[in-house]
């Protein structure tokens, strides 16, 4: 989220019930073919009212790539000129790596559409112990196709309106994204937003009003973020990843959020500050949150594979291909795209 976009705004708390200001969020309609499974949902305008939002179509998405210079390291791949005038919004860059440490030690990775949705990637260890990972249908396609651009850039919002990666760009994963990024201009409401869409029975994305911790901690988190331009990023998490002795397959390592401020004549910008107590963010809307560290973790995951073991992503990839028309990619059909 840039402070370009976000200094029009003055950041005040929002009652639920009550339209203290009009915000518009502009739509833009999904163009990419849905597959027939894929089920294609919108939002209920009564709610967007209700939290003080007026939802207004737009008529062509907007899509963009990044990717970080492969020579930089640390947090320089974030603070470059580049990634400064590219990213306000979303930065998805670490490799995942085997509990071991050993990078061939590669596990081998399919989906079986028997099981539970959410708990349908069976992951067998290089020990071969197995281990069930959680993500949802509707996350897997895209985090997959994400992960296999070699892209990092998820989402933005510099200016006048929100890019998203083609990935995420007509479905429920990206709309998250953009409910993540935009969390501060909804003020005390984000507990609420996830809340706007039309469908009530997404697995992995319960309707569920917020909790009043959620309310409060939401109030702390909303002031940390601040009026300043802000990425959320997993750059320096080192994500790892495990069976565990109850079956699991366990992704370690959370995203987090970086207010920057841009560097003086093309130089690196610089972290004015970070929050690094990820378990409060994520219990502001875990809804929200919940998937978009799932999201984090999964594209780490999948572009080791991509990177390292490129048997085991085959393989992969031919599983979930094979079994595309059962994977529901819920498409949104009209997505954010501006909030004024």
């Amino acid at each position: 989220m840039s402070i370009n976009r976000f200094s029009r705004f003055k950041m005040q708390e929002y009652p639920a019930k009550v339209i203290a200001t009009c915000l518009a969020v502009m739509l833009f309609t999904a163009t990419s073919i849905a597959s027939a499974a894929d089920d294609i949902i919108g939002f209920r305008l009564d709610v967007w009212h209700e939290l003080g939002i007026q939802a207004i179509p737009a008529q062509s998405a907007r899509k963009f790539r990044y990717s970080v210079d492969p020579t930089l390291s640390g947090t320089d791949r974030v603070l470059n000129a580049q990634t400064m005038k590219h990213i306000g919004g979303v930065l998805f860059l670490e490799e995942a790596h085997p509990k071991s440490g050993k990078v061939n030690d590669c596990p081998t990775v399919s989906y079986d559409p028997r099981k539970d949705n959410g708990h349908r990637l069976v992951v067998q260890d290089a020990a071969g112990a197995l281990g069930i990972g959680t993500i949802y249908d509707w996350e897997i396609v895209p985090v997959r196709d994400f992960a296999q651009s070699g892209n990092h850039g998820a989402m933005s919002y510099m200016g006048n309106y929100a890019v998203y990666h083609p990935a995420f760009s007509d479905n429920l994963v990206g709309a998250n994204l953009f409910f993540l990024d935009t969390s501060r201009e909804y003020g005390s409401n984000f507990p609420y937003i996830h809340l706007t869409l039309d469908r009530q029975d997404i697995p992995g994305y319960p309707m569920s009003k917020p909790s009043e911790e959620a309310k409060q901690l939401n109030s702390q988190i909303i002031g940390q973020l601040g009026s300043d331009h802000l990425i959320f990023t997993d750059e320096g998490v080192n994500p790892w990843f495990e069976v565990n002795n109850h079956g699991e397959f366990l992704i370690h390592g959370s995203p987090y959020w970086i207010a920057v401020k841009d560097g003086i004549q093309g130089g690196n910008g610089k972290i004015l500050r970070g929050i690094s107590n990820t378990i409060n963010v994520l219990n502001t809307n875990p809804v929200v949150y919940g998937s978009a560290y799932r999201v984090a973790r999964y594209a780490a995951f999948f572009r080791y594979l991509s990177h390292h073991c490129t048997h085991e992503w085959q393989v992969l990839n031919a599983s979930i291909d094979t079994n595309r028309s059962a994977l529901n990619v819920i498409r949104i059909k009209e997505m954010p795209h501006i909030i004024q």
